[in-house]
C-alpha cells in the first residue's frame, strides 16, 4: 500500500558522518537543514511523521534525483539522508526499511523525488 508520493524541491543533499565534533560544521548544517525539508515536503503531501516500520508492516522507499549540475551527491547517500528525516524519535528505526535509489538523472531543477510503500508481510515473503 503506498503511504506517500512527493518532491523534495531543490539541491539534494546526501547523508553525511557526523562525530562529536563535525555536527556544527557546513555539511552537517546543511544536512540537517535538508532532513527539515523533507519531513516539510512529506507533511505537505499528507505523509505522517515519524513513520513506523516493523516486521509485520515492512517499509519500502524508492527516491528519484535529479540534479542540475553534474556535481552532485551520490543518490545512495540522498536516500539515507530522505530515510533518516522520515524514521526518527523514539519509533526512528528504519531495521525494516527498504529501499533502492534509481540512478541520477539530470534536469534544469534539482529535486527528489520519494515514494512510500508498506508492504505488508504478504508481500515481504514474496520478494
Amino acid at each position: 500500500m503506498e503511504l506517500g508520493t512527493f518532491r523534495v524541491i531543490g539541491d539534494p543533499v546526501g547523508a553525511v558522518r557526523m562525530t562529536q565534533f563535525s555536527r556544527f560544521n557546513d555539511a552537517a548544517k546543511r544536512y540537517h537543514k535538508f532532513k527539515e525539508h523533507v519531513q516539510w515536503a512529506a507533511r505537505q503531501a499528507g505523509v505522517r511523521l515519524p513513520l513506523f516500520a516493523s516486521e509485520a508492516a515492512p517499509v519500502f522507499i524508492t527516491t528519484r534525483c535529479v540534479f542540475s549540475k553534474r556535481v552532485h551527491p551520490d543518490p545512495e547517500n540522498v536516500q539515507k539522508a530522505v530515510c533518516d528525516a522520515l524514521f526518527y524519535g523514539a519509533n526512528g528505526g528504519d531495521k525494516y526499511v527498504g529501499g533502492r535509489y534509481e540512478p541520477p538523472a539530470y534536469g534544469q531543477l534539482s529535486y527528489v523525488e520519494v515514494t512510500i510503500e508498506e508492504l505488508g508481510q504478504q508481500a515481504m515473503h514474496s520478494l
